[in-house]
């Protein structure tokens, strides 16, 4: 039996007016799930309606074999970071951290037990009589998060906590959420419109699109098989072209395009005859100015580089052709192109997927 389980659920802020419309999910015991998806896909509605913040319109939410679909938010066991902090500013950490357990009526002897464990996990102690304006962000966010662990939650819930962060920061506190996450057990969900940020925390992720699963699987499982384009797209397979589809056999779709015949991956549905994009990654192109230089690749493309940009391990070029402009990545310890080059963008065929349109 699933740990979390949300049954034919539908969630929405007016009547008749569904965000989130009819999903389906279980989360096992221990697991971090992560919603991944654009502003508006209904994620962080989701979240808030397993936190009781929003009744659900339809359906049912279990956890841990109990039926919460209309208990109270302060009723549910539940921990939540949020992207904003929401510290108590007149209050110091060790009194922001407390808060949960006084509401609980936890003696004195155990809270402070309980607050200083929570703030060593997050490497805070020490810190325990500043006020949150004396501290930086990334040290509000590990305020926050210990607030939320240190009730000992059923379940923790953690919409975009890192978002406001800088980027190296971001890395660090990832890093250790997943450690804290780890340690103690505790089945989480994980709101982000960071794909980077998902790989790397999840055990699972559901990527959403218009308020339902678009794909589900573990990041690797995301990352390298998208199922649909959109999913695609937003695992950063930026190019795309168009063709027609005259055979699939064993997986691999042959297409054609105006500039020959190819062969691609084939995703579900990709059929003979079928109109398809097909989507590769920046990095999944070779570009190469000599034919004796082209490998033995599905497809070869002429194009002329618009742009060129360095971004440290790797540049970037901006390559016109006649399919498209394509964004192709590089590593910056290859010998580098200039702007106006001819060249020919090569692509596996292990490297694209074919998407019917």
């Amino acid at each position: 039996m699933a740990f979390l389980a949300l049954q034919d659920v539908t969630i929405g802020y007016q009547q008749h007016t569904p965000i989130v419309d009819g999903l389906n999910l279980a989360i096992d015991e221990g697991e971090l799930v992560s919603f991944l998806g654009p502003s508006g896909c209904g994620k962080t509605t989701t979240l808030r309606g397993i936190a009781g913040f929003v009744h659900l319109m339809r359906g049912s939410l279990t956890i841990a074999g109990s039926n919460y679909t209309t208990t109270p938010a302060n009723k549910r066991n539940i921990g939540v970071v949020f992207q904003s902090y929401a510290l108590f500013p007149h209050l110091s950490v060790f009194e922001n951290v407390a808060f949960g357990l006084r509401l609980r009526r936890v003696n004195n002897t155990e809270l402070r037990r309980r607050v200083a464990e929570a703030l060593d996990m997050v490497g805070l102690s020490g810190f325990e009589t500043r006020l949150p304006g004396q501290l930086s962000g990334g040290q509000q966010q590990r305020v926050a998060m210990a607030r939320a662990v240190v009730i000992e939650p059923q379940l923790l819930l953690l919409d975009e906590p890192l978002s406001n962060l800088d980027a190296k920061l971001r890395i660090e506190l990832r890093v250790q959420l997943r450690r804290v996450q780890k340690r103690l057990g505790v089945t989480s969900v994980y709101v982000t419109h960071d794909q980077e940020e998902a790989l790397a925390l999840s055990d699972r992720i559901v990527v959403m699109n218009a308020g339902s699963i678009e794909q589900l699987g573990t990041p690797e499982h995301v990352y390298q098989q998208p199922e649909t384009l959109f999913v695609a797209q937003f695992m950063g397979f930026a190019n795309q072209f168009a063709g027609t589809v005259v055979d699939v056999s064993d997986g691999i779709a042959y297409v054609d395009t105006p500039q020959g015949r190819g062969h691609t991956r084939a995703s579900r549905g990709v059929c003979a005859g079928a109109e398809v994009v097909v989507a590769f990654r920046p990095t999944a192109a070779e570009l190469v100015t000599a034919p004796a230089d082209v490998p033995d690749s599905t497809l070869t493309i002429p194009g002329q580089i618009l742009l060129r940009t360095f971004q440290g391990e790797d540049v970037n070029y901006l390559v016109k052709t006649p399919l498209g402009e394509f964004d192709v990545s590089v590593a910056s310890n290859r010998t580098p192109l200039t702007e106006h080059a001819d060249v020919m963008v090569c692509l596996a065929k292990e490297r694209c997927i074919a998407y019917v349109h």
